[in-house]
Order: structure tokens, then C-alpha cells, then sequence
């Protein structure tokens, strides 16, 4: 280690040093500590200068085979634990309690001897295998008492290696160490698709942050390494040959790093731009430019044999967005038929994500073209966004933007999610200059639609696609998101697909003579006052449907429902879908794991195995080993008067049988 690097080493243990001697602040964060406990378990351990510790346990079964969701969970303790920030016992419950629903099963906080203490059980969710160059195996290594190793291996036999030299005493972390792990993992997580071009490119972003890295690369061994020595001092050495033609490469949508060697190769020029001039990205064919906008370009292409959608995204600069998280749940999320597949995305040379390629007609199109639905066509569409939508949710994703125009309706009428809010997550950076917490409201809305006005000024329409009127208030109001903002949107689009029209645009008096952004402003304005559709639109409809809108588009984003709140009051009070869905193999019969898949949804972790074999047989009432709809539409009736735990209590009554 040069002098340079030892001297902001010592630097930065000073100034935490002086923090601890002087306890304040005393919620500053002075200390942490990453390492493996005597049962392989992953401990987090932190301290603030008023000597208060914290300790994050994640529960993982093996090390050196890590599920994406207990990289995930790594990388997300990694960020609470940085020194420098802040950490209080009311905040660490808080996180403790965000960490739960995000990971189904965190036990705590509990206190002991003075510590406060987090155990966190990651679901090991398996992930669809959809490339060669998905990784299939992750691992954590600490390979001395100042080095630990992030190790992968993709499908084809690839390893791909990043070590992080600590610098401090045994699984001590530094600021920067704690960002190399966070990258690394994020870099390296199972699920993820990494071939040689991308993983050396991304050395280049990993060097603009922790500045010496050392490249390593043998293409006949299938093996590729990044060793980091992560500093605030820049490295005085030029950038190596290695990770500037493998972005090159990437960049280009050339091979480079594949058949490279670094002493082998080294005089070997870098490969030209003009190879793939009119699609810059590897293995995807440009067909035609099928729509584009200020933010960005949609071109239908082929990936191999299938067609493909490839949004290109003009308007991000910041490289960083490949670390973005919600960008790899897509490519880890698993097949819903009312969601679009995501394949792959790329950060070089713009960041875009190649998804399938859905043949139809956005939503907002059709109910131009063909008006409202009736009650029972409505509901079929209705539904399955709400399908959808809730998958979305169960694997982590917000979307975000969702409104008509970002969902598909296929030929045979069944919905399709797109889009899935990636501008919105690309540009996340970006959302402080949209809504400026300082402003005033009025000042806030008048930005907002003046930023509206001004990106969608090229759309077809004036007052459709690109407009805000499915946004939700606390977005306006705080910029503030959740899975309830996507519920609110999702309560508009119930409204325009029984209504056939767009929502607030037609109580705009002299619309057609003010300009978007007066269209735009009075909208939000309506919006934050709390102004809803008319339900007088949708008078023929059900009653509960009416109900249902108003409970997703409340002003107060507590009180709106989940998404698997509103996809059971969709199906409750009809059991054929209910049953139709879990009936997977369309047999007209539930067999018991059918049934327990059933069971598990509606009581998650509320009845054991046992109890739901007695459940089963008493449903069952002909004992034919199976249930149908029938006997089924006889139970959800009883489900429907009593409740679900509370039918185990009178199920062998005569009452039932």
C-alpha cells in the first residue's frame, strides 16, 4: 500500500476516532464489522458514537452458495450499516420492520445486553434460467484477515472473481469497503446475466468510485477477476488496456473480452465502432423504429429467433443506474402471463432493456377505438392487470407509471403489463429536480406540469399518453412512492375501462383551448385536492366494483388496500376465477397441493401442513381424493360467512357436512 493510501486511511480513522472520544453526534455510526459467525451465518454488527450496537443476522444456509435474495439482503444491511450515518433504536425498528415485508421473515428487534438485534431469513427464491450466461452460483469468501472475495459462476462455466483488499483489522469497513462489497454483490448476484465484455467494463465504474482496481482475464480458463484496493486517492497508473477495450466492446456491441488475454493480446488494437453501426447492442437486431419520445426510442428486433422490444433510454447519463436494484428483480422476476418478459437490459452505450414483444394494442388505443366495456368484460380485463400488478408487487417490483398506455391488450383480450416504471427507476437520480422539496405546493405542481408539458409535446396526442393523470398525490405533494402509488393508478384505469374516457379532462371547461401545461396544472391541482372520477360514469356497474375504485384511489396511501387485498375482492365474490386459478393444470379439479397453494395465499403461515390435509378430506365431501367446483363453491361460501381459520373450527360439524 503507497503512502498516499495509508495517509486517507488514517484520515478517515481519525475523524471516526475523534467522533467516538467526542460522542457526538451520538447517532453517527463509528464502526462496523462483516463476518461469517460459527453457524455460516452473515453478522452486520455497528456501533454509534454514544456506544449503542446493532446487529443484522441474515440467515443463510451456505456462504458459498448465496441465494439473489440473501445477496440482496447483504447489500441492503451493507447500506444501512455505512459509517457516517445515522442510526437511532426507534429507526433501527422501523428498518427492522421495512426489512420484513421486503424478506417475508425478520425476527426482532431484540435487546440483549444492551445490543439491539435483527435476524433476517431470506427467502431462497429460485430464478428462471433464461441465458447461458445467467450466474448460477454466488459466493462470500474471507480469505484472510483482510481480504474477502465475491466469486461467481455462470451456466456456460464461467468464474468471475472481485476481491476487496479491507485495509483495517479483520472484517472492519471502511466507507469505500463498504460501497466495493455493495457493488460486488450487486455485480455478482445469482440470476444475473455477466459475460467477459460486461464485467470488465463495469471495472471502469467500480474505478471512478474506489479508484485502484487491477484487471485479470484468461479466456481459455473462462476466468476473469477484478482486485480492488478501495481509496479516495487516484490512482496514479493509466487505465488498464484490459477494462478500456472490453467497454469499448460493450459499448459497440462487438465481442472483445471473450477471446482476449491480457499478455497474449496486448498489442491488439481495440475493435472498430463501425461492426454493429446500426444496433449497438450484442445479440439483438434492430427491425424498425416502432415508436419514440423525448426520453426514449422503442424498436422492434430479434434476439436469436424472437421477436423483441428494445427500449433505448436517451436522456440517462449516470452509468451507475446498472447497480440499480429494481433493474435485476426484473431479470430474476418469474413468468406471469400479465406481465411482459424482461430478457436482458445493458448500461453501454445507452441503457436499455430488451423485453418480449407483445402484438396488440395498448390499452389506451382501444378504449379510444371501441368506448367503455360491460360489466363482464370489464372484469376479465380488470382482473388480470390486478394479476399482474400483485405479481409485480410479490416480487419487489413498483412500477410506477402504470396507466393505459403501458398495458397491452393481446388479440385474445387478456391484458399485458409493459413498460414496468424503467424510466422511472433509470432516472430515480434524477427525481429531486422533478419535485423540489422547498417549494411551495402551487410551485411544485406548476414544475411538474410545466416538465410534463415539455417531455410529452411530442406525442400524438395532446392530452393522452405521457399526461399526469394517473399520478398520485403523495407524489405530487412529497415525491413520495410505494406500492400504494401503483394501487391508486390501478384505480384510475378500473374508472377508464368502464367509463371509456380519460379521467378528469372532460371537467376541464374550454379544455380544448389552453395548453398542456395549463391541462397538466389543473389536473394536479384536482388531484392534491382530492378530486376523483365520476362515479356517475360507471353507474351500471357492479357496486363493488365502484367500491373498490374509491378504495384504490384514497388520498391517504395507508388507507388504500395491497394488491392482494384488491385481486381478492375482485375474485371473492365470484369462486369460478378464484377456483379457475389455482386449478394450474385446468383439470376442473383441485388436488391437494392445489388446494394448499390456496390455502397458503389467503393464511400465509396460519395453518400447518396437518391442518391443511384435514381441510382438504373435509372439503372433499364425496372423498373422491379431489375437489370440485361444487364441493368448492360450497366451502368459499362458508369462507365467506365465518372466515378461513375460523372454518377449521367447524368444519366437522354437522353444520358443513
Amino acid at each position: 500500500m503507497d503512502e498516499n493510501v495509508r495517509r486517507a486511511l488514517d484520515e478517515e480513522e481519525t475523524h471516526f476516532t475523534a467522533l467516538k472520544k467526542a460522542k457526538s453526534p451520538s447517532h453517527c455510526i463509528i464502526d462496523n464489522t462483516l463476518k461469517l459467525n460459527n453457524q455460516n451465518d452473515l453478522q452486520c454488527r455497528f456501533e454509534t458514537a454514544d456506544g449503542t450496537a446493532y446487529t443484522f443476522r441474515i440467515i443463510i444456509d451456505d456462504p458459498a452458495d448465496l441465494s439473489w435474495t440473501a445477496c440482496r439482503a447483504i447489500c441492503d444491511v451493507m447500506q444501512l450499516a455505512v459509517r457516517g450515518t445515522s442510526m437511532t433504536r426507534q429507526l433501527f425498528q422501523d428498518l427492522v420492520a421495512q426489512l420484513s415485508v421486503k424478506y417475508g421473515k425478520v425476527d426482532g428487534p431484540t435487546i440483549v445486553n444492551d445490543e439491539c438485534i435483527a435476524l433476517i431469513f431470506p427467502n431462497p427464491s429460485k430464478t428462471p434460467i433464461r441465458d447461458p450466461n445467467t450466474i448460477v452460483r454466488t459466493g462470500l469468501y474471507y480469505n484472510d484477515s483482510s481480504t474477502v472475495t465475491v466469486k461467481s459462476k455462470t451456466k456456460c462455466q464461467a468464474t468471475y472473481v472481485i476481491e476487496i483488499n479491507l485495509q483495517l483489522d479483520a472484517f472492519r469497513y471502511t466507507k469505500l469497503c463498504n460501497k466495493a462489497l455493495f457493488m460486488a454483490l450487486n455485480i455478482l448476484e445469482t440470476g444475473d446475466v455477466l459475460y467477459p465484455d460486461r464485467f470488465l467494463s463495469l471495472g471502469l465504474i467500480l474505478r471512478q468510485h474506489l479508484h485502484r482496481i487491477t484487471p485479470e482475464a484468461s479466456s481459455s480458463n473462462k476466468f476473469y477477476k477484478l482486485a480492488i484496493l478501495p481509496t479516495t486517492v487516484h490512482s496514479p497508473v493509466p487505465i488498464p488496456s484490459l477494462l478500456l477495450r472490453a467497454a469499448i466492446a460493450e459499448a459497440s456491441g462487438t465481442e472483445y473480452a471473450s477471446s482476449y488475454s491480457e499478455t497474449a493480446n496486448a498489442s491488439q488494437p481495440p475493435p472498430s465502432q463501425e461492426s454493429s453501426l446500426h444496433c449497438p447492442y450484442a445479440g439483438i437486431t434492430y427491425l424498425e423504429l416502432l415508436k419514440e419520445s423525448g426520453q426514449a426510442r422503442v424498436y422492434l428486433g430479434m434476439k436469436g429467433d424472437e421477436k423483441v422490444a428494445i427500449k433505448v433510454y436517451l436522456d440517462c447519463e449516470e452509468q451507475d443506474d446498472f447497480f440499480k436494484n429494481e433493474l435485476k428483480l426484473l431479470l430474476k422476476m418469474s413468468d406471469h402471463p400479465n406481465v411482459v418478459r424482461v430478457h436482458t437490459f445493458f448500461a453501454l452505450p445507452k441503457p436499455a432493456i430488451v423485453m418480449e414483444y407483445i402484438d396488440g394494442q395498448d390499452l389506451l388505443d382501444y378504449l379510444s377505438d371501441h368506448g367503455s366495456m360491460s360489466n363482464n368484460e370489464g372484469k376479465k380485463l380488470v382482473l388480470g392487470i390486478a394479476d399482474g400488478l400483485y405479481h409485480l408487487h410479490k416480487s419487489g417490483i413498483i412500477h410506477r407509471d402504470l396507466k393505459t398506455p403501458n398495458i397491452m391488450r393481446r388479440s385474445d383480450g387478456s391484458p399485458v403489463i409493459i413498460d414496468l416504471g424503467m424510466s422511472a427507476m433509470l432516472n430515480r437520480s434524477q427525481d429531486a429536480s422533478v419535485v423540489d422539496l422547498t417549494q411551495t405546493q402551487a410551485e411544485r405542481i406548476a414544475r411538474l406540469a410545466r416538465r410534463a408539458a415539455e417531455t410529452y409535446s411530442s406525442n400524438r396526442t395532446r392530452t393522452g399518453k405521457g399526461s399526469l393523470l394517473w399520478i398520485a398525490p403523495e407524489m405530487v405533494l412529497n415525491n413520495d412512492w410505494s406500492d400504494r402509488t401503483d394501487v391508486h393508478a390501478f384505480g384510475i384505469i378500473m374508472w377508464e375501462i368502464f367509463s371509456g374516457k380519460l379521467p378528469f379532462l372532460s371537467d376541464i371547461p374550454h379544455a380544448a383551448q389552453l395548453s398542456q401545461e395549463e391541462i397538466e396544472s389543473t389536473v394536479l391541482n384536482a388531484i392534491v385536492q382530492g378530486v376523483r372520477p365520476s362515479l356517475a360514469d360507471v353507474s351500471e356497474i357492479d357496486d363493488y366494483l365502484k367500491s373498490t375504485m374509491q378504495l384504490c384511489w384514497h388520498s391517504d396511501p395507508r388507507e388504500r388496500p395491497t394488491m392482494m387485498r384488491v385481486v381478492d375482492i375482485l375474485r371473492g365474490n365470484d369462486p369460478q376465477p378464484l377456483f379457475n386459478h389455482f386449478d394450474s393444470d385446468n383439470s376442473g379439479f383441485l388436488e391437494f397441493p392445489e388446494f394448499a397453494m390456496f390455502l397458503e395465499r389467503y393464511a400465509p403461515g396460519d395453518i400447518s401442513p396437518d391442518d391443511m390435509l384435514v381441510l382438504f378430506k373435509a372439503v372433499d365431501t364425496n372423498q373422491s381424493g379431489s375437489i370440485c367446483f361444487s364441493e368448492f363453491e360450497k366451502f368459499w361460501a362458508f369462507v365467506q360467512s365465518y372466515g378461513l381459520l375460523n372454518f377449521i373450527s367447524i368444519m366437522s360439524t354437522s353444520t358443513y357436512v
